[in-house]
């Protein structure tokens, strides 16, 4: 299926954007999945071979690091490292020493070309970030007119997405037509249809000709303010 990359909002100090991206996985494979699919590799190794061999390589590796070897192995490299600090050059070296920040570490170092392959033949998908509430707008067309993003003054347009129903009856949800210049906004004079994956809404007809974000504001749960969720196209407005 792919990883998962998505958005969090950033506390690093040093990364002046406001996000960042993130890779969650889509699954874990284990053990047994693993030996599954060795023996299902069209080899003459079952699962108990390859079980017994990944076992024997397992102690083998353990081995050979314990005794101070870097070990190389078809698609990754193993090596100790040792960290921690001395005040004077003849210090010995404690890893178990009470108050000492002594220590041992075992590293993995991809092989070059396994790293390429993975990251050749990586999947992945953009996981969309969003509260339960938050609306979506994927379309957004004029009724009636086969022009793609454009309209005039009393035309109606249709969007679809997900979760855009809102209380027709409060003005501070609907439809807008916002202006990317000033910043203003205009509310839909008229919204007959309205639910969550369908919103079909007029244009006024005070509204001046220019270039609108089509905007869908919708209640947030808990709150007295709304969310907000702007057409990622904008849209030509103006009279025949």
């Amino acid at each position: 299926m792919g990883f998962f990359i998505y958005t969090k909002k950033n506390t690093l100090k040093h990364v002046k954007a406001p996000y960042v991206f993130r890779v969650k996985p889509s699954g874990v494979l284990g053990m047994n999945d693993l030996l599954r699919e060795i023996g299902r590799g069209n080899t003459t190794i079952t699962e108990v071979d390859a079980s017994g061999c990944l076992k024997l390589e397992r102690d083998i590796i353990a081995k050979y690091l314990a005794a101070g070897n870097k070990v190389v192995t078809e698609w990754c490299s193993l090596y100790v490292t040792a960290s921690g600090t001395a005040q004077h050059d003849d210090e010995e070296f404690s890893p178990d020493g009470l108050g000492k920040n002594h220590r041992f570490d075992i590293h993995v170092q991809l092989n070059s070309d396994f790293r390429r392959k993975v990251l050749r033949e990586m999947q992945w998908y953009r996981k969309e970030n969003f509260e339960e509430t938050y609306p979506v707008i994927t379309d957004v067309v004029t009724v009636h007119s086969d022009i793609p993003l454009q309209a005039k003054q009393g035309d109606m347009i249709r969007l679809e997405g997900r979760r855009m129903a809102f209380d027709y009856s409060d003005e501070r949800y609907g439809v807008f037509f916002a202006d990317p210049e000033t910043g203003n906004a205009v509310r839909s004079d008229y919204m007959p249809v309205n639910d969550n994956t369908l919103t079909i809404a007029r244009i006024p007809d005070s509204l001046p000709d220019g270039n609108y974000g089509i905007e869908i504001r919708t209640a947030k749960n808990g709150s007295d303010s709304f969310w907000k969720k702007t057409y990622e196209y904008r849209y030509v407005i103006k009279k025949e």
